[in-house]
C-alpha cells in the first residue's frame, strides 16, 4: 500500500511541476550527478537523477533518484539499490548566483535481490532532512547537498550527492 501511494505522489506530483513549467518560465531544473552513502561498506556510490520546481519565492519541489551501483561479484544473484526521495527546500540564501536551502522530506529506499528467474523486493520509508548549496547562473547550476535519513537501512546515515542542475 505505501507502495502504491508513493507511486500515485510522485506521478502527481511530476505532472503537475511539468504542468506548471509551461505557465511559469524560470521556475523548472532538472538535475544530475553522482551520489555517496556514508555508512554502506561497499556498493555506497551512484547517480543522481532529480527536479527542483519553484511553489513560491522561497519554497521549492525537489523529487529525485538515487541509484546505487552495484556489484555482487557473482553471476548466480545480482542486487540493486534505489533511493526515492521527494524533498521541499527551503531558501535561506537566494541570490542571482547563490543559493543556499534546507529540506525536509520523504525518502523511500528500495532493494532488490534477483536469483534464479526470481527476485524479491524491500522497502524502508524515512524522512530526509539537511541542506544543500547552489552555485551558477539562473540556468545553470552546480550544486552540493548532504541530508540525514531515516529508517532502518539507513539508520541516521548521511547521504551526500552533487552535480549540475539545467533549467528547462
Amino acid at each position: 500500500m505505501k507502495k502504491t501511494a508513493f507511486i500515485l505522489l510522485s506521478v502527481i506530483l511530476f505532472a503537475g511541476v511539468v504542468a506548471q513549467a509551461q505557465n511559469r518560465s524560470g521556475n523548472l531544473h532538472i538535475g544530475a550527478g553522482v551520489g555517496y552513502h556514508t555508512e554502506f561498506e561497499k556498493d555506497n556510490t551512484g547517480v543522481v537523477l532529480e527536479g527542483t520546481y519553484s511553489v513560491l519565492n522561497r519554497l521549492r519541489l525537489s523529487p529525485g533518484i538515487l541509484y546505487y551501483f552495484t556489484d555482487t561479484g557473482s553471476d548466480l544473484y545480482d542486487i540493486t539499490f534505489i533511493d526515492l526521495n521527494a524533498n521541499v527546500h527551503l531558501l535561506l540564501i537566494n541570490r542571482e548566483r547563490m543559493r543556499l536551502y534546507g529540506l525536509a522530506g520523504y525518502n523511500n529506499f528500495r532493494m532488490r535481490v534477483s536469483y534464479d528467474n526470481d527476485s524479491t523486493t524491500e522497502n524502508e520509508s524515512g524522512i530526509n532532512l539537511g541542506g544543500g548549496l547552489e552555485f551558477g547562473r539562473r540556468n545553470l547550476m552546480l550544486f552540493g547537498e548532504a541530508k540525514v535519513t531515516t529508517g532502518d537501512v539507513h539508520d541516521n546515515n548521511i547521504i551526500l550527492h552533487g552535480g549540475i542542475r539545467f533549467k528547462i
